[in-house]
């Protein structure tokens, strides 16, 4: 079978197990459209990695590639269509963050407006409502010890 009809068969097939699939079946489509319309035996570990490894795409993107692809031939292969696998093993990138969190600084008033709001709740619950309110370091914030998790809302409401 072709490898067209073949990726027909599975995006019908996830759909009437309920499944959206939009997204997927658009991975699907390009790599169809990326590799013709060969035989499925005739595609090779080479031509899924072509299609994996685009220039400027991003790491998620080329899991997620893998993923639906890795999805598409199993089942290729649960339905006889295939002898193995051709899919290329997958090493996960650990690259650095790229995410940098914003630290709150004295100058900015938040520990201020946090000490003035934290007046006003019980000492008992001072450490939980630093936490979960203004996430300060501040030592007037951070006194006493953690207390009942069910009042924190109807602390918060009234300040």
């Amino acid at each position: 079978m072709s490898t067209a009809s073949i990726i027909a068969n599975y995006i019908e097939h996830n759909r009437c197990l309920g499944k959206c699939f939009a997204s997927e079946e658009t991975i699907l489509t390009a790599f169809g459209r990326s590799v013709g319309n060969v035989p499925m035996r005739n595609i090779r570990p080479a031509m899924i990695s072509q299609f994996l490894d685009r220039n400027g795409t991003s790491e998620e993107t080329v899991r997620k590639k893998h993923h639906v692809l890795a999805g598409f031939f199993r089942f290729a292969v649960t339905r006889r269509r295939l002898r193995a696998s051709p899919m290329p093993s997958y090493e996960r990138k650990h690259g650095a963050a790229s995410y940098t969190p914003y630290i709150y600084s004295e100058a900015g008033g938040y520990s201020q407006r946090c000490r003035r709001r934290l007046v006003r709740v019980p000492i008992s619950m001072r450490t939980h409502c630093a936490r979960f309110c203004c996430s300060c370091t501040v030592p007037d914030c951070v006194e006493g010890k953690l207390s009942a998790s069910s009042s924190k809302t109807s602390i918060f409401r009234n300040l």
